[in-house]
């Protein structure tokens, strides 16, 4: 070999190699027993992985990515504070118990963790709090406090006014209501969020989330060793450096004139592209929403009472009718935004994809599985709504299947079903970490009809 040849072939090997150092993470995921987390509770320390706290124009503080960042990449595991007593109690119950918390946390707290309480945003300050929303301190306090977590050095020394009076209730009420957020246990079982779990807590780096109703930033819940809870943020789609992260704060699914009521309690109005999308269009989105109520109040009596399948039939045919009046509403915008604007409507393909099923028209529940998928996809990416959705399409495919005599099943029937499950492992994945062995211990109940059917096929 020439040695001008050599020469190329290592320069460009040496800049391949440079590059991909370059691109690598500096610091590497924790290699935690994650089906542990999510169950019994592990001993676990908090992380930051590539997140930096910045001063947002227009948002105030937030954070944002210190790197490239691929979708369900770790970016925090954090220990909450402080929380409220009484699991799957109501919000108006939940926060004057963490309010009450906060409270008794602050007594004895180090003036570390008192600074971090009193720079988080307020909706209402009082005499003694107004210094700890100074822009510059808030920065300073949350950098100090993520250096800390990520290597556990003491970071820039930060000035700190004159601590508030612990007792000035009004003002940590208005910081818990601001900054808490409501802890969130799945079912694997039966898909659903089990609400007697959940508790209130506060997180003080996930409080630097700003919200989005489009969020690119996936939420769990987990327990320590000693039963505390864990909050894991992960990147919920592939992200560029320096791109702000952000949670939703609302239930996804819901028009903009019922997210934006329920966001007054934050004391903002979402102006994201999403709401920007749907607003022009709210008042026909309204009458949508509850013409599709009614049709599915009609489907949930006739589950009630055990309806016969034609009745369901005939369920099934006016739900389609009222969501192909969503479609043709949404043909007023462009061909970009529509599946956007029906996104609030998820629920409503929800129900008619059980109609379909129930009443045995398994290709029109595939399809409408396959719309909630999509759109769940498209604004609650890598949630467990998501992953949800795969996995109800992926029960709907093997149950058509087992409900077709072998010699009539598609040639490709094994190879659509084993591609829809791929697709939910890699959903869970996103959304909860720790690979193809904790998806099978997750949801193996949840398979039982999916390796049915694969023998069913074997058999054509």
């Amino acid at each position: 070999m020439q040695l001008g040849a050599r020469s190329a072939l290592h320069d460009d090997r040496v800049a391949a190699l440079l590059t991909a150092l370059a691109s690598a993470p500096l610091k590497r995921e924790p290699d935690l027993d994650w089906a542990g987390l999510y169950s019994s509770g592990i001993q676990c320390s908090p992380y930051v992985g590539p997140v930096e706290a910045r001063l947002l124009e227009g948002r105030g503080l937030g954070l944002v990515t210190s790197r490239p960042v691929q979708a369900g990449e770790l970016l925090l595991l954090e220990e909450a504070w402080a929380t409220s007593r009484s699991c799957g109690a109501a919000s108006s119950a939940a926060l004057p118990e963490l309010t009450e918390a906060c409270m008794q946390k602050l007594a004895s707290a180090q003036i570390n963790e008192q600074a971090l309480f009193w720079s988080l945003h307020g909706q209402a300050s009082a005499s003694g709090t107004k210094a700890w929303q100074n822009p510059q301190l808030r920065l300073a306090i949350f950098q100090k406090y993520l250096c800390q977590m990520n290597d556990g050095s003491e970071g820039t020394d930060v000035k700190l006014p004159a601590l508030p009076d612990r007792q000035l209730r009004n003002s940590v009420t208005s910081i818990v209501a601001s900054n808490s957020r409501r802890s969130e246990t799945w079912n694997s079982l039966t898909l659903l969020l089990d609400e007697t779990q959940a508790l209130g807590g506060l997180w003080f780096a996930a409080s630097l989330f700003n919200h989005s109703c489009c969020a690119n930033v996936t939420l769990s819940y987990g327990w320590s060793k000693d039963r505390r809870i864990i909050l894991v943020a992960r990147a919920a789609v592939d992200l560029a450096q320096d791109e702000e992260l952000m949670d939703t704060y609302v239930y996804p699914f819901e028009t903009v004139v019922e997210r934006r009521r329920r966001l007054q309690t934050y004391g903002f109005c979402c102006s994201c592209n999403r709401c920007s999308v749907e607003a022009p269009l709210a008042a026909e989105a309204g009458k949508l929403a509850d013409l599709l109520e009614v049709e599915l109040q009609s489907l949930s009596a006739l589950r009630g009472r055990g309806g016969k399948a034609s009745e369901m039939t005939e369920v099934v045919g006016r739900i389609r009718k009222a969501l192909n009046k969503v479609c043709t509403t949404a043909q007023q915008l462009s061909p970009s935004e529509q599946p956007l604007w029906r996104a609030q409507f998820v629920w409503g393909f929800h129900g008619l994809a059980m109609a379909a099923q129930d009443a045995g028209i398994f290709q029109q529940a595939v399809e409408a599985f396959q719309t909630c998928t999509d759109l769940a996809a498209l604004i609650a990416p890598s949630s467990e709504y998501e992953l949800k959705y795969h996995m109800m399409l992926t029960q709907c495919r093997a149950r058509q299947a087992l409900s077709t005599p072998p010699r009539s099943l598609a040639k490709d029937t094994a190879t659509v079903l084993k591609e829809g499950l791929r697709r939910a492992e890699e959903a869970h994945n996103r959304h909860y970490g720790g690979g193809g062995r904790h998806f099978l211990s997750r949801m193996q109940k949840r398979l039982q009809d999916f390796h049915a059917a694969l023998r069913h096929c074997a058999t054509r």
